[in-house]
């Protein structure tokens, strides 16, 4: 409790101006943080005035890039500006990327109440309170050619199903990962229905490959002796392309014709495939791994202001307060709670490390959004406490896989598996799985139920109502056969 009020204590008086918030990075947990502040009860004449800065001018929700890429959802959905989000809204926006940050003296009497922003273009803006949401970027893992030679995706099961869906007839699409098998983190049900969609939609999958070097057909010209991969890779291989395709977001004609590329394997899928141990294809889909972005600091060595760990996110208490920096949150891809920081003189333990997803930032954005304002009118913070809803996946334009977080009694899942049962729920889009190892048993849904399922959800995750109705709208279009067929584009190579 006393570290949540140091910020006013040992006399200090709070502000007398409205106090200057600025969120770094407008994805899910910079944008949810921002709205959920500005609809928040402040003491009278101390509502802040909040700037969300971000390097795009529009806000992209990741999990439909795939509906987007083959034209089952629209531009107001996936892709809006930031400016038609916050109009509702007393948030500033600022499209700007992000040079260094200069953050007050950390600790001591004299710590400062906040610090300033510099932008590239010289562009300053002061804070008396900041938030860290600058997500994450891809990791090239050091590999020859993957920066030059490669797109750039999020989830590569996702995205191999749909390109199969979106290419041409007779692209032959392959997906390579480094271990034994696709998802290795994902629950039994999921990894198993993206077996299968896979495999039906034509998708060649490749275990045990990692990927030593990305090659244009002359021979790259760049550094050499990489090491592949050490984690899971995924990269998506697409041979015999060819034709055009319209961009959804710009309704230009792309270009699928590409100059092909060959990727060199090493490890078990090398030795399997010897003597040529490597794969060709057009168009090479990087999706092996991404890492915090972190801001720069502004000493000469440019080095993060912030505690961060040895992959690079900035280090947080429980209630994702910046150690050392009271007036610094973190959330989302680029933070971590340290070790043994738990919430500050409450004997609460830091909790495990969470995956870099949509679903933990969402959830960070509720907390950050309320101990900031706590911490700001002198009130005692909470300590970050994650509730898992389960895992959701596309696996086309109208399939997808969702898994709920419910454990399902032996009897009933054996039940559920049985000759009379089994191929009813099958047919209804339910399953029942479990990995053999001692793990409760999950209930999945597949097919277009969980297409539906997904988009529904997603709709009701939108950071405001009005973008919540443009999304139920989108999705009524869908729904009623008023979206979809082809339409596709890729970030070019050397993103």
């Amino acid at each position: 409790m006393r570290a949540a009020l140091a910020v006013f204590s040992s006399g200090n008086a709070p502000p007398l101006q409205p106090p200057r918030i600025c969120i770094l990075g407008g994805g899910f947990g910079g944008l949810n943080t921002a709205v959920k502040l500005d609809g928040l009860v402040w003491p009278e004449g101390t509502k802040p005035q909040i700037t969300l800065v971000d390097a795009n001018e529009r806000f992209v929700f990741k999990p439909l890039l795939y509906e987007l890429l083959s034209g089952a959802a629209g531009e107001e959905e996936v892709a809006p500006t930031f400016e038609k989000i916050l109009r509702p809204t007393s948030v500033s926006f600022v499209r700007g990327q992000v040079e260094s940050v200069n953050d007050g003296p950390a600790t001591g009497p004299e710590a400062s109440s906040g610090g300033s922003v510099t932008l590239k273009g010289g562009a300053l803006l002061s804070y008396d309170w900041l938030v860290l949401a600058l997500g994450s970027e891809p990791r090239d893992a050091g590999v020859p050619g993957v920066k030059e030679l490669t797109h750039g995706f999020t989830s590569y099961e996702d995205l191999a199903a749909v390109l199969a869906d979106v290419l041409p007839p007779g692209a032959a699409v392959s997906l390579l990962a480094s271990g034994s098998d696709i998802l290795p983190a994902a629950p039994a049900g999921q990894r198993q229905i993206a077996r299968e969609a896979l495999a039906g939609k034509g998708v060649r999958v490749v275990t045990g490959a990692r990927v030593a070097a990305v090659e244009s057909a002359a021979g790259w010209a760049g550094g050499a002796g990489a090491a592949g991969m050490t984690g899971t890779t995924g990269v998506a291989g697409v041979a015999g392309v060819s034709g055009t395709a319209t961009s959804p977001l710009t309704a230009a004609p792309v270009s699928w014709t590409t100059p092909p590329r060959r990727v060199l394997l090493e490890g078990a899928a090398a030795a399997a495939s010897a003597p040529d141990p490597s794969l060709e294809a057009e168009v090479v889909v990087w999706a092996a791994g991404s890492g915090p972005t972190h801001a720069p600091g502004s000493g000469p060595s440019g080095s993060a202001p912030f505690p961060t760990d040895a992959g690079g996110a900035t280090q947080t208490d429980a209630t994702l307060r910046v150690l050392g920096h009271p007036h610094v949150f973190a959330l989302g891809d680029v933070a971590v709670c340290a070790e043994g920081a738990g919430s500050p003189g409450s004997g609460v333990s830091a909790p495990p490390r969470l995956p870099a997803t949509a679903q933990v930032a969402l959830q960070q954005a509720d907390y950050v959004a309320w101990n900031l304002w706590a911490a700001a009118t002198g009130r005692p913070l909470l300590p970050f406490a994650y509730q898992h809803l389960g895992e959701m996946m596309s696996l086309g334009s109208r399939a997808g896989a969702v898994t709920l977080p419910l454990p399902i009694p032996p009897a009933l899942a054996d039940a559920a598996r049985g000759a009379a049962l089994g191929p009813l729920l099958r047919a209804a889009g339910l399953s029942v799985h479990g990995d053999g190892s001692g793990a409760p048993n999950r209930l999945s849904l597949e097919g277009p139920l969980a297409a539906a399922v997904r988009r529904a959800a997603y709709a009701y995750r939108q950071p405001t109502p009005e973008q919540q109705a443009r999304a139920a709208a989108d999705l009524g279009q869908a729904r009623a056969g008023g979206r979809g067929g082809p339409g596709a584009q890729l970030p070019g190579p050397g993103r």
